[in-house]
C-alpha cells in the first residue's frame, strides 16, 4: 500500500492523515483487502484507523460510526464475535439515539448484532432470545425497506 495508508498520525504528502477523505480512502483499502481474501490483515488495519476517526471527527460522528461498523463486520468474518458484538451494539445504540429505531443505518447495525447474538448463544434461552431479536429486526427491515430488501 502507498504512503497514505502507512503514514503516522501527523502528515502525508497529501495532507494530515486525519483528513476525512484520506480516512475514507484508508477504510476503502481495508475493505478491499478483505474482499481480496486478506481477511486476517483487514481488522488490525481497521482497528488502527478507529482512533484517527474518533480524534478527527468525534466518536459519535456518522462516519466514525460507519467505520466502527466496518470493523465489526471484519471481526465477524474472523469469528471474533464478542468484539464484533461489542462494536455493532454500540453503533446500533448510538444510531438509534440519533436517527431513530427504524432508520436503515440503525437496522444495518442491528442485523449484525443479531447475527452475532446467534453465534454467541450457547444454550436454548440465548438462542430463543437471539431468534426474537432477529425476527424483530427483520420485521422492521421489511416494513421500512420493503419485503425484497
Amino acid at each position: 500500500m502507498t504512503d497514505w495508508y502507512y503514514a503516522d498520525a501527523r502528515n502525508t504528502r497529501h495532507g494530515p492523515v486525519t483528513l476525512p477523505a484520506l480516512l475514507e480512502l484508508r477504510r476503502d483499502a481495508v475493505q478491499t483487502l478483505s474482499r481480496l481474501g486478506r481477511r486476517g490483515e483487514a481488522p488490525a488495519r481497521m482497528a488502527g484507523l478507529l482512533p484517527l476517526y474518533e480524534r478527527s471527527l468525534g466518536p459519535k460522528a456518522p462516519t466514525t460510526l460507519a467505520a466502527r461498523l466496518t470493523f465489526a463486520e471484519l471481526t465477524n468474518t474472523l469469528n471474533e464475535y464478542e468484539e464484533s458484538q461489542r462494536q455493532a451494539q454500540a453503533v446500533a445504540l448510538e444510531r438509534e439515539r440519533r436517527l431513530g429505531r427504524d432508520h436503515p443505518d440503525t437496522l444495518m447495525a442491528l442485523a449484525l448484532e443479531g447475527a452475532n447474538r446467534v453465534r454467541l448463544a450457547r444454550e436454548e434461552p440465548a438462542f430463543a432470545e437471539a431468534e426474537g431479536f432477529i425476527r424483530d429486526v427483520l420485521a422492521r427491515q421489511s416494513r421500512v425497506l420493503g419485503h425484497t430488501h
